[in-house]
Protein backbone atom coordinates (compact mmCIF):
# COMPACT_ATOMS: atom_id res chain seq x y z
CA UNK A 1 0.00 0.00 0.00
CA UNK A 2 0.83 3.46 -0.85
CA UNK A 3 0.56 4.57 2.83
CA UNK A 4 3.34 1.94 4.29
CA UNK A 5 5.92 2.80 1.83
CA UNK A 6 9.21 4.58 3.32
CA UNK A 7 10.95 6.89 1.20
CA UNK A 8 15.11 6.58 1.63
CA UNK A 9 17.34 7.71 -0.16
CA UNK A 10 15.44 8.63 -3.27
CA UNK A 11 14.01 5.28 -3.15
CA UNK A 12 10.42 3.98 -2.02
CA UNK A 13 10.75 0.66 -0.24
CA UNK A 14 7.75 -1.55 0.91
CA UNK A 15 8.58 -2.39 4.69
CA UNK A 16 6.08 -5.56 3.88
CA UNK A 17 8.63 -7.12 1.10
CA UNK A 18 11.64 -6.83 3.50
CA UNK A 19 9.64 -8.55 5.92
CA UNK A 20 7.74 -11.29 3.89
CA UNK A 21 11.76 -12.28 2.60
CA UNK A 22 12.97 -11.62 6.32
CA UNK A 23 9.96 -14.44 7.43
CA UNK A 24 11.44 -16.85 4.69
CA UNK A 25 14.60 -17.12 6.94
CA UNK A 26 14.28 -20.45 8.85
CA UNK A 27 15.01 -19.06 12.42
CA UNK A 28 12.72 -15.99 11.86
CA UNK A 29 9.69 -16.36 13.41
CA UNK A 30 8.29 -13.22 13.00
CA UNK A 31 9.33 -9.70 12.41
CA UNK A 32 8.84 -5.75 11.73
CA UNK A 33 10.97 -3.03 9.45
CA UNK A 34 10.29 0.33 10.12
CA UNK A 35 12.64 3.77 9.10
CA UNK A 36 14.38 5.06 12.52
CA UNK A 37 15.29 8.69 12.27
CA UNK A 38 15.14 11.70 10.38
CA UNK A 39 16.09 13.02 6.97
CA UNK A 40 19.47 12.01 5.84
CA UNK A 41 20.30 10.11 8.94
CA UNK A 42 17.05 7.60 8.39
CA UNK A 43 17.78 4.05 8.27
CA UNK A 44 15.56 0.94 8.28
CA UNK A 45 16.30 -1.30 11.05
CA UNK A 46 14.32 -5.28 11.29
CA UNK A 47 13.00 -6.07 14.54
CA UNK A 48 12.88 -9.90 14.69
CA UNK A 49 11.68 -12.40 16.55
CA UNK A 50 14.38 -15.74 16.34
CA UNK A 51 14.04 -19.25 17.26
CA UNK A 52 16.95 -18.65 19.24
CA UNK A 53 14.88 -16.15 21.93
CA UNK A 54 16.76 -12.96 21.96
CA UNK A 55 19.85 -14.15 19.82
CA UNK A 56 20.02 -13.12 16.47
CA UNK A 57 22.90 -14.07 13.55
CA UNK A 58 22.63 -10.71 12.12
CA UNK A 59 25.49 -11.42 9.07
CA UNK A 60 23.32 -14.77 8.23
CA UNK A 61 19.61 -12.55 8.15
CA UNK A 62 21.72 -9.59 5.95
CA UNK A 63 23.57 -12.73 3.82
CA UNK A 64 20.17 -14.05 2.84
CA UNK A 65 18.45 -10.75 2.52
CA UNK A 66 21.49 -9.62 0.07
CA UNK A 67 20.10 -12.73 -1.98
CA UNK A 68 16.60 -11.41 -2.52
CA UNK A 69 16.67 -7.96 -2.22
CA UNK A 70 18.60 -5.25 -3.31
CA UNK A 71 21.19 -3.20 -1.72
CA UNK A 72 18.86 -0.38 -0.92
CA UNK A 73 16.38 -2.75 1.27
CA UNK A 74 19.07 -3.94 3.29
CA UNK A 75 18.32 -2.86 6.86
CA UNK A 76 20.73 -0.95 8.86
CA UNK A 77 20.16 -2.90 12.17
CA UNK A 78 18.86 -6.09 13.37
CA UNK A 79 16.98 -5.73 16.80
CA UNK A 80 16.46 -9.13 18.52
CA UNK A 81 12.50 -9.40 20.07
CA UNK A 82 11.42 -11.66 22.52
CA UNK A 83 7.81 -10.20 21.80
CA UNK A 84 6.47 -7.39 19.86
CA UNK A 85 4.27 -4.77 21.86
CA UNK A 86 0.83 -4.77 20.41
CA UNK A 87 -1.96 -1.92 19.61
CA UNK A 88 -5.49 -2.64 20.74
CA UNK A 89 -6.27 -4.14 17.91
CA UNK A 90 -3.61 -6.66 18.27
CA UNK A 91 -1.27 -5.93 15.50
CA UNK A 92 2.16 -4.52 16.70
CA UNK A 93 2.67 -0.97 18.00
CA UNK A 94 5.69 -0.21 15.58
CA UNK A 95 5.70 3.29 17.24
CA UNK A 96 6.51 1.57 20.49
CA UNK A 97 9.60 -0.66 19.15
CA UNK A 98 12.35 0.16 21.40
CA UNK A 99 15.99 1.82 19.92
CA UNK A 100 18.04 0.68 17.57
CA UNK A 101 21.61 0.37 18.40
CA UNK A 102 23.18 0.70 15.09
CA UNK A 103 26.57 0.69 16.39
CA UNK A 104 28.97 -2.38 16.82
CA UNK A 105 28.42 -3.94 20.70
CA UNK A 106 31.82 -4.04 20.92
CA UNK A 107 32.70 -0.69 21.01
CA UNK A 108 35.90 0.57 20.17
CA UNK A 109 36.43 4.36 19.50
CA UNK A 110 39.01 5.74 16.86
CA UNK A 111 42.34 6.48 18.80
CA UNK A 112 44.91 7.85 16.06
CA UNK A 113 44.07 10.98 14.24
CA UNK A 114 43.75 9.31 11.33
CA UNK A 115 41.04 7.33 12.56
CA UNK A 116 39.52 10.61 13.83
CA UNK A 117 39.45 11.99 10.50
CA UNK A 118 37.82 9.27 8.61
CA UNK A 119 35.81 8.33 11.73
CA UNK A 120 34.62 12.22 11.38
CA UNK A 121 33.91 11.29 7.32
CA UNK A 122 32.13 8.59 8.15
CA UNK A 123 29.81 10.65 10.56
CA UNK A 124 28.80 12.97 8.27
CA UNK A 125 27.98 10.64 5.31
CA UNK A 126 25.78 8.01 7.88
CA UNK A 127 24.54 10.74 10.33
CA UNK A 128 25.59 8.79 13.80
CA UNK A 129 26.89 10.55 16.97
CA UNK A 130 29.43 7.16 17.52
CA UNK A 131 30.84 5.18 15.12
CA UNK A 132 33.66 2.25 16.44
CA UNK A 133 36.77 2.05 14.83
CA UNK A 134 35.92 -1.70 13.98
CA UNK A 135 32.19 -1.12 12.91
CA UNK A 136 32.26 -2.04 9.24
CA UNK A 137 30.57 0.21 6.97
CA UNK A 138 28.26 -1.81 5.05
CA UNK A 139 26.65 -3.16 8.48
CA UNK A 140 25.98 0.00 9.86
CA UNK A 141 24.34 1.46 7.49
CA UNK A 142 26.60 2.14 4.41
CA UNK A 143 26.01 1.26 0.75
CA UNK A 144 27.55 1.82 -2.63
CA UNK A 145 25.99 5.42 -2.45
CA UNK A 146 27.49 6.06 0.26
CA UNK A 147 30.56 4.88 -0.09
CA UNK A 148 31.41 7.38 -3.29
CA UNK A 149 30.43 10.11 -1.12
CA UNK A 150 32.73 9.08 1.85
CA UNK A 151 35.17 8.42 -1.04
CA UNK A 152 35.15 11.86 -2.61
CA UNK A 153 35.54 13.39 1.37
CA UNK A 154 38.38 11.21 2.20
CA UNK A 155 40.51 12.28 -1.18
CA UNK A 156 39.97 15.83 -0.63
CA UNK A 157 40.64 15.76 3.31
CA UNK A 158 43.64 13.58 3.09
CA UNK A 159 44.87 14.98 -0.19
CA UNK A 160 45.92 11.64 -1.95
CA UNK A 161 44.22 9.67 -4.65
CA UNK A 162 42.38 6.55 -3.50
CA UNK A 163 40.68 4.02 -5.36
CA UNK A 164 36.83 3.20 -4.50
CA UNK A 165 38.13 -0.85 -4.54
CA UNK A 166 40.52 0.26 -1.47
CA UNK A 167 36.95 1.26 0.59
CA UNK A 168 35.24 -1.59 -0.29
CA UNK A 169 38.70 -3.79 0.84
CA UNK A 170 38.83 -2.05 4.12
CA UNK A 171 35.20 -1.37 5.55
CA UNK A 172 36.56 -0.58 8.47
CA UNK A 173 37.87 2.54 10.00
CA UNK A 174 41.08 0.53 11.49
CA UNK A 175 41.76 -1.67 8.79
CA UNK A 176 41.32 1.65 6.50
CA UNK A 177 43.28 3.76 8.64
CA UNK A 178 45.98 0.67 8.77
CA UNK A 179 46.59 0.43 5.04
CA UNK A 180 47.25 3.96 4.83
CA UNK A 181 49.47 4.44 7.45
CA UNK A 182 51.76 1.47 5.52
CA UNK A 183 51.40 2.38 2.24
CA UNK A 184 51.33 6.77 2.32
CA UNK A 185 51.08 8.37 -0.71
CA UNK A 186 53.97 9.95 -1.99
CA UNK A 187 52.41 12.98 -3.44
CA UNK A 188 48.97 13.99 -4.36
CA UNK A 189 47.32 13.98 -7.50
CA UNK A 190 46.79 18.20 -7.57
CA UNK A 191 50.25 18.65 -6.57
CA UNK A 192 51.64 16.40 -9.21
CA UNK A 193 49.42 18.11 -11.89
CA UNK A 194 50.77 21.75 -10.41
CA UNK A 195 54.54 20.63 -10.62
CA UNK A 196 53.72 19.23 -14.11
CA UNK A 197 52.70 22.75 -15.31
CA UNK A 198 55.42 24.53 -13.66
CA UNK A 199 57.50 22.06 -15.74
CA UNK A 200 56.02 22.71 -18.76
CA UNK A 201 56.16 26.56 -18.07
CA UNK A 202 59.84 26.28 -17.07
CA UNK A 203 60.67 24.71 -20.35
CA UNK A 204 58.54 26.83 -22.48
CA UNK A 205 60.42 30.20 -21.05
CA UNK A 206 63.65 28.64 -21.39
CA UNK A 207 62.97 27.52 -25.45
CA UNK A 208 61.53 31.47 -25.99
CA UNK A 209 64.84 32.57 -24.47
CA UNK A 210 66.59 30.36 -26.10
CA UNK A 211 65.20 31.56 -29.32
CA UNK A 212 65.75 35.15 -28.08
CA UNK A 213 69.01 34.58 -28.47
CA UNK A 214 69.82 33.06 -31.52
Amino acid sequence: RADDQIKLRGFRIEPGEIENALRQQPDVIDCAVVACGHDQAKELVAYCISKNGNEIDVKALRDWLRGKLPEHMIPAAFVPMRTFPLTANGKIDRRALPDPHVRSHNFVAPKTELENRIAEIWRSVLGFDAIGAHDNFFDIGGDSIRIMEVHSKLCRALRRPLSVATLFQYPTIAALADFLETKPATRDTATNAAERAQKQRAALAQNLFRKTRA
